[in-house]
């Protein structure tokens, strides 16, 4: 099972960098589109007709968007400001361009330029940034209604004349008539696209809070992988309430059994029994709702001992005199207490300074501990089925 872990900071992180990408990409596209009418202009005219109001409104619009892709990208906005920026981009450069219409003529069927501008602003952000399906909604009313309004309100003011084309086309005998008729089909053309938005919102949210409940074992919020073994993912944590860094490791998913997942948690409520200063203290074991099996640990800063020796090679006799007295001491506390931790080597020996001490000595990976009372140990085999073996062959696998 791989869990991405989070953090809130983690979490404004990324809502930024989907509001950016949003802004960019919407920036872009109206650009593109805005070149691609002063083209024309230069193809029918022989230069771009800035004294048209209509590119002045489309300018407009598209400088919104780009305004909140800069605004996003420069400056670390708080969550309520990246909301606020994005939502009134939404709907300033919505309004932009619904105001560009009236600057067309009808027979350019200008409520299809401003309603498709509106619906690919309002999917952009369905698609790329987290929302609700109510924050969504929302923002297609407050877009939507003045669009409409903005709509009706043009081919009810435009003159007969220029009305004439479209009167004839639907067949009505007055031209005030066609406002009747596009006023609904706007309406019906955004609330479909409302619909796809606000659809593709609870989706998309839905998905990103079922990942946030995966990332939060019990108490314990997951900020990012440590490692990976034979046995699981190792994470560094942080519980909700005590703030105190932690390494939480969680049974590895694949072709686990009822049984290995009763013997892993055996194992931990036995290295839970351990306290010498040198053995990583376990604090916490539970699992997901999901059925995923994890324990809460200490966490160690520093090195083990394998990656000491791969990048320094041999140490002296007098240090490695020190680590082995300090392992010793962990192995023969669990020994006295009837446990075996069949894993011993280099990679599961940490270095760190603790306290002021340096070369301070941890034993790690007490999850494969065995306890060799023979009482216990027939109980679990009863239990768990079979025995098998466990551990790296290289440093003497043992027999469970």
């Amino acid at each position: 099972m791989q869990i991405r872990p989070t953090t809130s900071n983690e979490d404004l992180m990324f809502l930024r960098e989907r509001v950016v990408s949003m802004a960019r990409l919407a920036s872009i596209l109206a650009i593109f589109m805005l070149g691609v009418v002063a083209l024309i202009d230069l193809m029918e005219e022989g230069r771009v007709a800035w004294e048209k109001p209509a590119k002045w409104w489309q300018a407009l619009g598209s400088g919104v968007l780009l305004l909140v892709w800069v605004v996003n990208s420069r400056w670390q906005l708080s969550r309520r400001g990246i909301r606020l920026s994005e939502g009134a981009g939404l709907v300033f450069s919505t309004w932009a361009f619904a105001i560009m219409t009236c600057q067309m003529s009808p027979a350019q069927s200008p409520h299809m330029a401003a309603l498709m501008a509106a619906t690919l602003i309002a999917v952009l952000r369905a698609v790329f940034v987290p929302s609700s399906p109510q924050r969504t909604l929302l923002l297609g009313l407050v877009q939507g209604i003045p669009l409409i309004v903005i709509i009706v309100y043009f081919y009810r003011s435009a003159s007969p004349g220029d009305m004439e084309d479209l009167r004839l086309s639907f067949e009505v005998e007055d031209a005030q008539d066609v406002a009747g008729i596009l006023g609904p089909v706007a309406a019906g053309w955004w609330i479909a696209s409302m619909a796809t938005a606000t659809a593709a919102s609870h989706v998309i949210y839905g998905l990103r809070r079922r990942v946030r409940e995966i990332r939060h074992l019990g108490q314990y919020a997951l900020q990012e992988k440590l490692g990976e073994g034979g046995m699981g993912q190792v994470f560094r944590a942080s519980h909700a309430m005590l703030r105190r860094p932690t390494a939480v490791k969680l049974l590895a998913s694949s072709n686990i059994s009822p049984g290995d997942i009763q013997r892993f948690e055996k194992e931990v409520q036995l290295t839970a029994s351990l306290s010498h200063p040198h053995t990583v203290t376990v604090y916490d074991y539970g699992r997901t709702p999901d059925g995923v099996f994890y324990y809460a640990m200490e966490l160690i800063e520093g090195a083990t001992l394998g990656e000491i020796v791969q990048v320094s090679g041999p140490q002296d006799p007098r240090r490695v005199k020190h680590i082995l007295a300090a392992a010793l001491g962990a192995l023969a506390e669990a020994h006295g207490i009837g446990l075996v931790h069949r894993d011993i080597k280099p990679a599961n020996i940490m270095l760190s300074q603790i306290g002021g001490a340096y070369d301070f000595t941890k034993v790690l990976d007490f999850g494969l501990v065995m306890e060799v009372v023979h009482k216990e140990l027939s109980t679990l085999a009863s239990e768990v089925g079979d025995v098998t073996v466990a551990g790296t062959p290289l440093y003497g696998p043992r027999v469970i």
